[in-house]
């Protein structure tokens, strides 16, 4: 299966490839394909109208889809990721999206002690967190191969 790349760089920090995936309309979904690179990261490349984010990796078969641009931005640009949320977080973002897009289903994430997935209560039932660093968390919602990230939340509110 071959994709078309555009332009991609590597991010030697974090041991992924990305390209610019801005588009100037407002939808809440972004379209870009992320695939297996030679390097052994991620490439990203964009694609026409569908509006999502999928990241095939390793085999994987899950689909993640970010709920929002700015998600999306901080996924490939480390600096805006560092400035929103520092750089221990940041890092963790990324790793933890690229191990969600490794995985071959929900249940190959269990299996992973170090992500400590756990299933939210009260106003956010039905979405799942996973730990990035502190008390900061990766909120992200499971509907058949898709996961959707929600959001990064701090979980004490500082």
């Amino acid at each position: 299966m071959a994709f078309a790349t555009t332009s991609p760089s590597m991010n030697s920090r974090y041991g992924f490839v990305s390209s610019s995936a801005r588009n100037s309309s407002r939808e809440d979904r972004v379209d870009v394909v992320m695939r297996p690179s030679i390097r052994g990261g991620i490439a990203a490349s964009r694609l026409a109208p569908a509006r999502r984010l999928r990241m095939v990796a390793s085999g994987g078969t899950l689909d993640v889809l970010f709920r929002d641009r700015q998600l999306l931005h901080r996924f490939e640009d480390e600096l805006d990721a560092n400035r929103a949320w520092g750089h221990g977080v940041a890092r963790k973002f990324v790793q933890r999206n690229n191990q969600l897009a490794a995985a071959r289903d929900r249940r190959e994430l269990y299996a992973l002690r170090s992500l400590r997935i756990h299933q939210l209560t009260g106003d956010r039932a039905g979405r799942w967190a996973i730990v990035l660093h502190g008390p900061w968390r990766l909120e992200v919602t499971f509907s058949d191969n898709e996961v959707m990230v929600e959001e990064v939340s701090n979980h004490y509110g500082d």
